[in-house]
């Protein structure tokens, strides 16, 4: 018997805001694959945008846009709240994690801690992505 056997796509995410953080101007979010190519970088204009709220968008595209996969993120604080569903700190956020805790379970994609200097979608943040800010 023949046995198959593949490796699940895995996706780095990040968050930024502009100038500071919170900013009064906004922020985003960056996804690149194992590669290093860029999937999708978002820039959103919003009072005191947090680097937080950038982490938990990233992770939310992929969650949204993609299948069978691993997302790598930086911020134990993003995975600790689509794990729980909510944040007490951030209300605000109440809609957008119990969307991305929903998917992740139904689609069951893992979402891992992984230090900041192996985060692709930082290292493109900080070599490329924040130049035009």
């Amino acid at each position: 018997r023949l046995l198959l056997s593949y490796k699940k796509m895995k996706y780095y995410t990040d968050g930024f805001t502009i100038q500071s953080n919170p900013s009064t101007i906004g922020g985003g979010f960056t996804v690149v694959d194992e590669l290093g190519k860029l999937i999708k970088r978002e820039e959103i204009l919003k009072e005191w945008f947090t680097n937080n709220e950038g982490e938990l968008l990233g992770v939310l595209y992929v969650l949204e846009n993609f299948n069978n996969c691993i997302i790598s993120t930086d911020s134990m604080n993003t995975i600790y709240w689509i794990k729980k569903g909510f944040s007490k700190a951030r209300p605000d956020l109440k809609d957008v994690l119990l969307k991305a805790k929903t998917l992740k379970e139904k689609k069951e994609i893992e979402i891992i801690f992984e230090p900041r200097e192996k985060n692709l979608a930082g290292v493109y943040n900080e070599n490329y992505g924040l130049i035009n800010l």
